[in-house]
């Protein structure tokens, strides 16, 4: 990231010496204390001068219409239709027991976490499955 006057920092250099320079922030060693009662919990975050808004309220009514169920708070309407999402499994080229070798192989290396890592593990990969293919 290109900060002007800073030049450019990754954003756990960012993080890090935010941390070095400002402090430790969003961990809280105490819980918090609420300033809200239980009887205000129910209307935290309402903007009441939006609610009383009659136009807002009318584009509201207009495009919210009411729960034909009555009985479900999560529902405003039901939908005329739900969308549908196929997933077709995959084609796998190797058999049940290439994939068990593969996997037994891979299991026998040292991957971290790190893009390094993964782009090792799948060089790694794609070299046994290159041999399994040409042993065939």
């Amino acid at each position: 990231m290109t900060i002007p006057g800073q030049g450019q920092k990754s954003p756990h250099d960012l993080r890090f010496f935010s941390m070095l320079q400002n402090g430790v922030r969003g961990f809280e060693s105490e819980p918090l204390h609420d300033d809200l009662g239980p009887d205000e919990i129910g209307n935290y975050g309402i903007d009441w001068d939006a609610y009383h808004e009659p136009r807002i309220l009318t584009h509201h009514n207009d495009h919210n219409a009411v729960d034909p169920l009555a009985h479900n708070p999560f529902v405003a309407r039901e939908p005329g239709e739900f969308n549908l999402v196929e997933v077709v499994e995959p084609d796998c080229p190797l058999s049940d027991d290439q994939l068990h070798q593969l996997m037994h192989i891979l299991s026998g290396g040292t991957y971290g976490m790190a893009m390094s890592d993964n782009r090792r593990l799948w060089v790694d990969a794609l070299a046994v499955c290159t041999r399994m293919n040409q042993q065939q």
